[in-house]
């Protein structure tokens, strides 16, 4: 049975960078994961990202493979432009489930949304939270701002953040928590919050 790291490891070796390429060992303190071409020889440093940089020759971040064939090259590029569709429909589905105000759904496995509703999952902090069945970004306005009801949404809203993400509660007296509120409270509305990728 494999257990905790090795686990890991044999489920990253599916990417079809692993079979062109083969992880060296360089000594010292090791913080990257070093990868040699079966094709030129190189040894490519970051993981099997640089290594389908490489094999793709795609020009970007790393020099490309002058050895290697056509086919493995299309292969690599193929599943490179797959794993970036990928990312940007998930982002295209984030962004619009928070527009739509529905943040409170999860990812199933299958891509799908589900709220906490339709999983049936309540906890003692819901009685405290706005309705999830509730379209709030249709149905139910956001009080004026600097109103005390306002201040209460927000905070709610807040709240939900830290509860959902099991963030401590303590974290909202470091100074940077301050600084991030004060800087989104001046840019206004229509900020578009950074993306995972962008952070």
């Amino acid at each position: 049975m494999v257990k905790g790291k090795e686990k890991s490891n044999v489920s990253l070796r599916r990417d079809p960078s692993w079979k062109y390429s083969v992880q060296v060992d360089v000594g010292g303190e090791k913080t990257y994961v070093y990868l040699k071409c079966n094709f030129c020889g190189k040894v490519v440093k970051g993981g099997v990202t640089r290594m389908k940089e490489h094999l793709s020759c795609s020009h970007k971040n790393v020099a490309p493979c002058a050895s290697v064939p056509d086919n493995v090259k299309d292969e690599i590029a193929a599943c490179m432009k797959k794993s970036t569709t990928t990312k940007h429909l998930q982002q295209e589905q984030f962004d619009e489930r928070i527009e739509q105000g529905a943040y409170y759904g999860s990812e199933s496995g299958n891509g799908s949304t589900s709220t906490i509703n339709n999983r049936d999952a309540h906890g003692p902090m819901d009685q405290y939270m706005v309705n999830p069945g509730e379209d709030r970004g249709q149905t139910q306005m956001m009080p004026a701002a600097g109103t005390r009801e306002g201040r209460h949404q927000v905070c709610m809203d807040i709240g939900r953040f830290f509860f959902e993400n099991a963030i401590p509660f303590n974290v909202a007296t470091s100074p940077a928590y301050f600084n991030m509120l004060r800087f989104v409270g001046l840019y206004g509305r229509g900020l578009k919050a950074p993306s995972m990728y962008e952070l």
